[in-house]
């Protein structure tokens, strides 16, 4: 009797633990953490929320609510990936650190870049400017070395959660647009238009935003099958529709650069398919009478009549005293952060020694030159802007170069790399993504995941 009990309660014990065993494996599978290389998970799970929660942040009770919360929200991430990269190097998965320092081109570029920044920092005509700038893109380094880190245990969750920031900003942009609901407190005599911010900072920074993310779904929607490739469709849908109506007419083009990127190398149906959509979106914007169509349409003419600064929208003062900076100072700049403090003596030079039709006439005191290339060029000289292009295009040809395309994450990276790129190239012509935290995490974040993808 005793023996059959204890025989009773032993299997009864077996049970329990067969029937427990059939459900931890899934629970193993969806857990924060494993035994092996909780470091890498953790990376994978901070990237993925840095992704998700940066274009949301925002600080509604100060009058800056969007660029500064977002650029602390970045730093924070930075900072926690610091910590869990030193954390792995002495208790996680060395192999991995092995393999990314394997990559010897890519953390060279990045290393130039830093030890650049910090050089052009040091002989700074203003360093009280410049110590934030470098301050930031420190941050931005490590929020790819982390990213990167990460990047083989981050699935698709990454573009999963593109689509809410994508679709939701859009439409509260546009319900900021049409007057429709509002929650930010703003002035009334602040233009319907400007008030479009979402949850981004303003209609540029929106659309510019949104052109980026629409670009990285186009190319998850057609590589990705099943239910999710429904679901990036709708995104990018949305997000087309939040460019156009952020009237942005450099979001619109660099959409539609990024767009035509996707279709080379692909079949020509596709191809045709891709385009043709393209052009039925911009036919329907115009019919529609969207402002950043009609406006696109009026540039060839406005350029033969001389009318440059309608063109660039009245800024083309601004992209010529960071010209006359590169001038004085080609090789090293003026320093990073620093155009801001040199605009109003240079634009003294500008009035001089241009025509009156291509100097802007409104007194405004630029911050930014609303053109990437041509502020890293005035900021941080030749060297600097060389070193960008470098790690733009070390990028896009480190997930390009990949022999086999037979891991979804490695094709994914391989699509998207050059439209992605291309875009940004774009954008930088008459937008600063690389200023403002929201896109710059963005970038940074799947330039790193790239990187790391290509090496499935």
């Amino acid at each position: 009797m005793l023996a059959e009990g204890k025989r009773g309660r032993r299997r009864a014990l077996f049970l329990r633990r067969r029937a427990a065993s059939a459900i931890l494996p899934p629970l193993r599978k969806i857990a924060l953490f494993s035994d092996r290389d909780w470091t890498v998970n953790a990376a994978a799970t901070l990237a993925v929320a840095g992704v998700a929660l940066v274009p949301f942040i925002v600080a509604a009770d100060q009058i800056d609510r969007f660029r500064t919360i977002k650029e602390s929200a970045m730093r924070t991430e930075a900072l926690l990936g610091l910590l869990l990269l030193t954390i792995a190097a002495t208790f996680g998965d060395r192999e991995r650190l092995r393999t990314l320092a394997r990559r010897r081109e890519l953390l060279g570029i990045i290393a130039a870049g830093i030890v650049w920044i910090s050089f052009t920092t040091l002989i700074s005509t203003n360093r009280l400017l410049s110590v934030p700038v470098l301050v930031t893109w420190i941050a931005a380094a490590l929020v790819f070395l982390t990213v990167w880190y990460g990047a083989r245990a981050i699935g698709l969750v990454m573009i999963d959660v593109l689509v809410p920031a994508t679709v939701l900003n859009t439409m509260l942009a546009f319900l900021q647009e049409t007057g429709r609901w509002n929650p930010f407190t703003v002035s009334p005599r602040m233009p319907m238009h400007m008030r479009a911010t979402a949850c981004l900072g303003n209609p540029n920074i929106v659309g510019t935003f949104l052109a980026l993310n629409v670009v990285i779904l186009i190319v998850a929607a057609i590589e990705v099958p099943g239910v999710r490739r429904w679901l990036y469709a709708c995104g990018a849908i949305a997000g087309a529709g939040g460019v156009l109506f952020s009237q942005t007419r450099t979001a619109v083009v660099g959409l539609a650069a990024g767009v035509v990127l996707i279709s080379i190398g692909r079949s020509w149906k596709r191809a045709l398919l891709l385009v043709a959509g393209l052009a039925l979106a911009l036919g329907l914007a115009l019919a529609l009478h969207m402002r950043a169509v009609t406006s696109l349409i009026a540039v060839p003419r406005a350029i033969a009549q001389g009318q440059l600064n309608v063109v660039a929208s009245e800024r083309v003062s601004a992209a010529l005293a960071a010209i006359e900076m590169t001038r004085d100072r080609p090789l090293t700049g003026m320093g990073p952060g620093t155009y801001k403090y040199h605009y109003m003596p240079y634009i003294v030079r500008v009035e001089q020694r241009y025509p009156p039709s291509l100097v802007e006439q409104s007194g405004t005191n630029f911050g930014e030159t609303h053109n990437d290339h041509l502020q890293t060029l005035a900021e941080t000289g030749v060297v600097g802007y060389a070193l960008f292009l470098a790690i733009v295009i070390a990028i896009v040809f480190t997930a390009r170069r990949v022999t086999t395309l037979d891991h979804a994450r490695t094709r994914l990276a391989a699509r998207v790399a050059l439209p992605l790129g291309g875009t940004l190239l774009v954008l930088c012509l008459a937008q600063f993504p690389l200023q403002v935290a929201v896109t710059r995490e963005l970038i940074v974040s799947f330039g790193a995941l790239l990187a790391g993808w290509s090496e499935l």
